[in-house]
């Protein structure tokens, strides 16, 4: 009878490590479907070689654009622009004040931190 009780608690023992170990295998199975879900749904916008990210390059586009033209209108979704990074050159083309707009900014050096605005027309008009 005592020998019953004791195999039946060695019993219980098991299964309740196997439900803790189900567990935290599901929890480590979850973490890793996650990152690899967020590392492959970025590739668009991520760069490894300090390159400026769309979003980045985004934001220098609407301050230039802030600068040089009087309360502009323009698009915060980045699928409304279209960028082409060359080197240190980007040309950026988009819509403002429901005109399109041309620009091209050239970074200073490889950091990206210091931009030039080469060439911005919108419509008809250069600036």
């Amino acid at each position: 009878m005592e020998e019953n009780k004791k195999q039946e608690v060695k019993q219980n023992d098991k299964s309740d490590y196997s439900g803790l170990i189900t567990f935290v295998i599901i929890v480590i199975l979850g973490i890793i479907i996650w990152n690899w879900l967020g590392k492959t749904s970025n590739n668009d916008t991520e760069t490894t070689n300090g390159e400026p990210t769309n979003m980045e390059v985004m934001a220098y586009v609407q301050t230039v654009l802030d600068r040089e033209l009087n309360n502009p209108s323009y698009s915060r979704r980045e699928d409304d622009y279209n960028i082409i990074g060359t080197g240190l050159r980007y040309k950026i083309e988009g819509k403002v004040n429901s005109e399109y707009f041309w620009m091209i900014i050239q970074f200073t050096d490889n950091t990206y931190k210091e931009y030039e605005l080469i060439s911005l027309q919108v419509g008809n008009k250069k600036y």
